[in-house]
């Protein structure tokens, strides 16, 4: 039996992914009319024809390893094409993303702590471009092959064929480029604390990639903010960094849920921060607050608890004004 599953792509969201604002809001079914519905008494009909249901099919480790390794491979391809027209591009799972952490425990991939400043490789592909590259460039890199860009015809993957998964295997061990995204990525979702503080460098990498001089200059106040949240909401604190201009740490609540808490000068903090409610700066005359989790954490995390924790009494409590 031949089982061909369909590589996609990477999708356009993929490819520019940057200037992250805000958070999904997930859309909502009408319940009601559909309890409704059933409740109500069926009205007589012909008799339905069964229809036929094709069950989904388990793939094996290797038919997943295979899998994951031909859309990176597809992926770095297409990587390598952009950085050749001057555009920063590293290669990614795409829509396999889901079995990465699965690949990588199977080949027994180490998880690694990234070396970039901005991670995972997936937020680093929304950097800014060489300086040299236009936007027109970029219109036409996007395109396909055929219209003289680098987006390839999709292809599909026989994960039945043997032959072509053991051999994929073999290669998927010795790439070193591959075993590496892999590291990364399941470094970050063993830590999605320390993965969050990375994301939220989004913003501020796109303005100067070079990760900033550790600072301990703000973590003092950081501190008075991170004891206001935890005596007003119980929230206990993650991993923190510090910088010249600011510092930030994760908050983390009891059910798991997790912001981002900077403090810093009020004249540069909001400058590249990504939040998903709209609340100003807390203004703590020489210290400014800004509190978020953007599109980085679980979609279920609301940092308006956190906010308002803060807001209520901290500049008092902690005597920054």
């Amino acid at each position: 039996m031949i089982i061909s599953v369909e590589v996609d792509p990477p999708t356009r969201s993929d490819r520019r992914i940057s200037w992250i604002v805000g958070v999904v809001i997930a859309t909502i079914f009408a319940a009601l009319v559909l309890l409704s519905l059933a409740q109500a008494e069926p009205l007589p009909g012909p008799t339905p024809t069964p229809a036929f249901h094709r069950a989904p099919v388990a793939l094996t480790a290797d038919q997943e390893t295979y899998l994951v390794y031909a859309t990176w491979l597809r992926s770095a391809a297409f990587a390598d094409c952009m950085k050749a027209r001057g555009f920063s591009r590293e290669a990614v799972a795409g829509s396999e993303h889901s079995r990465v952490q699965r690949v990588a425990a199977f080949l027994g991939v180490q998880p690694q702590r990234p070396t970039s400043w901005l991670a995972p490789a997936e937020a680093r592909n929304g950097q800014p471009a060489s300086a040299h590259a236009q936007a027109a460039d970029l219109n036409l890199a996007l395109k396909g092959t055929q219209d003289g860009g680098c987006q390839g015809q999709r292809e599909r993957v026989d994960v039945g064929n043997e032959s072509a998964v053991s051999a994929a295997l073999d290669s998927a061990r010795a790439d070193h480029g591959f075993t590496q995204y892999l590291a990364e990525s399941a470094w970050l979702a063993e830590n999605p604390a320390d993965a969050l503080l990375y994301q939220s460098h989004l913003l501020l990498a796109a303005a100067d990639p070079n990760a900033p001089q550790f600072s301990g200059r703000w973590l003092q106040e950081l501190d008075s903010m991170m004891a206001a949240i935890d005596a007003a909401e119980g929230w206990s604190e993650g991993p923190s960094e510090g910088y010249a201009d600011f510092a930030q740490a994760v908050a983390i609540g009891a059910d798991g849920s997790m912001v981002v808490v900077r403090v810093g000068d009020p004249a540069v903090i909001v400058s590249g921060f990504v939040s998903n409610i709209q609340r100003p700066m807390i203004d703590c005359g020489e210290v400014g607050v800004v509190v978020g989790a953007g599109a980085f954490s679980a979609p279920a995390t609301d940092p308006t608890r956190a906010y308002n924790a803060l807001a209520s009494a901290v500049c008092g409590a902690a005597k920054l004004g």
